[in-house]
């Protein structure tokens, strides 16, 4: 009989980044030319000197809540692949568009529906 407790590996603390990897380089493919034109040239001006704070407010409660995300994911169990597909299309069409023709709302407002796309088709959370 064996009573030692199974050893967890390197490679079992990593295996959630197996999914999340490929979307986390997407993104960052997609919004750091968007990050990096802010931060060159809208947000040195006064009026939108402020951008940068709203981002690291938003990034610290976005952390701050990632149990209850992850929590809520997990125990409803109930997957919507479809309105994640739906939603993800929606964003990356407005961040085209925002790209194209240099409309930076579009561009930067496409992050919400494009991080809910990826959410809902890999963690499944519901929507109510």
């Amino acid at each position: 009989m064996n009573t030692l407790a199974p050893r967890l590996s390197a490679l079992d603390a990593l295996a959630p980044l197996k999914t999340w990897w490929p979307i986390v380089l997407g993104l960052l493919v997609l919004y750091v030319p968007t990050y990096w034109m802010l931060a060159n040239g809208l947000w040195n001006t006064d009026d939108y000197a402020h951008g940068p704070i709203v981002l690291a407010v938003s990034l610290f409660l976005i952390w701050h809540q990632r149990q209850l995300l992850q929590s809520s994911a997990a125990e409803k169990g109930q997957s919507y692949p479809v309105t994640g597909w739906i939603v993800l299309a929606a964003g990356l069409l407005l961040y085209a568009i925002g790209r194209s023709q240099g409309l930076i709302l579009f561009e930067v407002g496409s992050q919400i529906p494009v991080l809910l796309g990826a959410f809902l088709i890999v963690s499944g959370m519901s929507l109510v």
